[in-house]
């Protein structure tokens, strides 16, 4: 026999229903952001209400009220700190980390690398798939807040400006941007 009883798994039909449908009313209401490429806070909070929704199906001590006040309560936090991300730049930082640089204009950038965990053959293989080019032909390579790697192959002086400045990226160090 594989359940207790035939009402557990009544219980349990019911129980993914309902969570279910609470888990998509909350995503709904907490907007597009929830469900976009992943920052690391939101791959968190979705794995987060991932495990309350199992928890709240399979295991008979946690209620269903119990599950859907913490998904709900998840959610508004998830929202609260978007809500600052969104107004505050340094708050954005801290929290959601921002873009890094990999790679620029015929250089790797060794320390940065190490401390991204990120391999010359990942930036090589970003550059071969994104761009279709050689590395002499790419300008920078960027390791987005998402996880994702960007890969520029062209950059005006203007916006090697934007680069730098409004995405908040360190110059390299003994590198000129107008190089």
């Amino acid at each position: 026999m594989f359940f207790d009883s035939d009402l557990r798994i009544v219980e349990i039909a019911v129980l993914t229903i309902l969570t279910y449908v609470i888990v998509v009313i909350a995503l709904r209401i907490s907007g597009k952001r929830t469900i976009a490429d992943y920052t690391a806070f939101d791959w968190i909070v979705s794995i987060t209400v991932g495990s309350i929704a199992a928890s709240t199906i399979i295991i008979e001590d946690v209620s269903l009220s119990e599950g859907i006040i913490s998904i709900i309560v998840l959610f508004v936090l998830q929202t609260i700190m978007a809500f600052f991300s969104v107004k505050s730049r340094q708050f954005r930082k801290h929290v959601e980390g921002g873009p890094t640089l990999l790679y620029y204009k015929g250089h790797y950038l060794e320390d940065t690398m190490i401390k991204t965990r990120v391999t010359k053959s990942d930036i090589l293989q970003s550059i071969r798939l994104k761009a279709n080019k050689s590395p002499d032909q790419v300008q920078a390579v960027i390791l987005e807040k998402n996880g994702r790697i960007s890969v520029i192959d062209k950059i005006t002086k203007e916006g090697e400006i934007t680069l730098f400045q409004e995405l908040g990226i360190e110059m390299p160090k003994g590198l000129n941007i107008n190089e």
